[in-house]
């Protein structure tokens, strides 16, 4: 009896033991968790207030400028617009999820928000350059 007991506690360790470990958190080396998380929020923000040329002129990688007329730029963000339209009122941030990835010598960052709207939730995708400039902003 007493070693079926053992058995069990050991089983039960190493359960819980591979549950943690199933849930991998990313280490940042070269950007800070808070400064991702709060630059998103502040796009987020610019986003739902549909403040797009602020976005453009102020947070915009200059090399995603370079390749990208405000005017292209404006296209898709008519899109997610549309999109916001149907989400209605923005309620709370919920959860988010930073990685970060090295691509010909550059380090980005992705911050994936789920953000609860009145309607229903929203999952904003968005990359940062070292300079913590935007490069890249996807919402399904």
């Amino acid at each position: 009896m007493k070693n079926t007991k053992v058995k069990f506690i050991l089983l039960v360790g190493l359960v819980l033991l591979v549950l943690v470990g199933c849930e991998k958190k990313f280490e940042l080396k070269k950007f800070k968790e808070d400064e991702v998380k709060s630059k998103a929020q502040n796009i987020i923000e610019l986003v739902n207030n549909r403040d797009y040329e602020k976005i453009y002129n102020d947070n915009i990688s200059d090399l995603i400028k370079t390749t990208v007329t405000y005017e292209e730029y404006y296209k898709p963000m008519e899109e997610i617009s549309k999109i916001l339209d149907k989400l209605g009122k923005f309620k709370e941030y919920e959860k988010y999820d930073i990685i970060e990835q090295e691509e010909n010598g550059n380090t980005y960052a992705t911050i994936q928000y789920v953000v609860k709207y009145e309607n229903e939730k929203a999952v904003y995708t968005l990359g940062f350059d070292e300079e913590y400039k935007l490069i890249n902003i996807f919402i399904k």
